[in-house]
C-alpha cells in the first residue's frame, strides 16, 4: 500500500504533464492546413512519451486510473486558464512567421528569376 502523500504527488505530476500537453496542443493548433497532420503526429508522440514517463519514471509501474484523469484534468486546467491567454499569442506568432517566410520566398523568387534571365541572355549572346 502506498502512502497518500506519494499518491497525491503522482497525481500532481500527472496534472503537470497534462498541462504541458495542453500547452503543446495550443501551440500546434494554429498550424496551416498542410502541416496539421504533422502537428497531430507530434502531439500523439508527445502523449505517448508522457504516458511512458508517467507510467515508468514517476509511478514505477503502479498505474491507476486516477493518473489518467490527472493528465486530462491538467490539460483541461491549462485550456481554461492560461490557454485562453496564450492561444491568440500562438496564432499571431504563426501568422508572423508565415508572413516572414512568404516575404523571403518572394524575395528569393525575384532573385532567382533575375539570375535565370541573366544567364539566359548571357548564354544566348555567346552562341551568336
Amino acid at each position: 500500500m502506498t502512502p497518500p502523500a506519494l499518491l497525491f504527488s503522482r497525481f500532481l505530476t500527472a496534472c503537470l504533464l497534462g498541462a504541458g500537453l495542453g500547452f503543446l496542443y495550443d501551440f500546434l493548433s494554429p498550424l496551416p492546413r498542410f502541416l496539421r497532420h504533422l502537428g497531430d503526429g507530434i502531439f500523439v508522440l508527445a502523449l505517448f512519451v508522457c504516458g511512458i514517463y508517467l507510467g515508468f519514471a514517476v509511478c514505477d509501474g503502479d498505474l491507476r486510473p486516477a493518473y489518467s484523469i490527472g493528465l486530462f484534468a491538467g490539460a483541461l486546467l491549462w485550456r481554461c486558464s492560461l490557454g485562453r491567454l496564450f492561444r491568440p499569442l500562438f496564432f499571431y506568432a504563426f501568422m508572423g512567421l508565415r508572413r516572414f517566410f512568404s516575404f523571403f520566398y518572394l524575395f528569393f523568387e525575384k532573385i532567382i528569376t533575375f539570375i535565370l534571365l541573366f544567364f539566359k541572355k548571357t548564354f544566348a549572346l555567346k552562341r551568336k
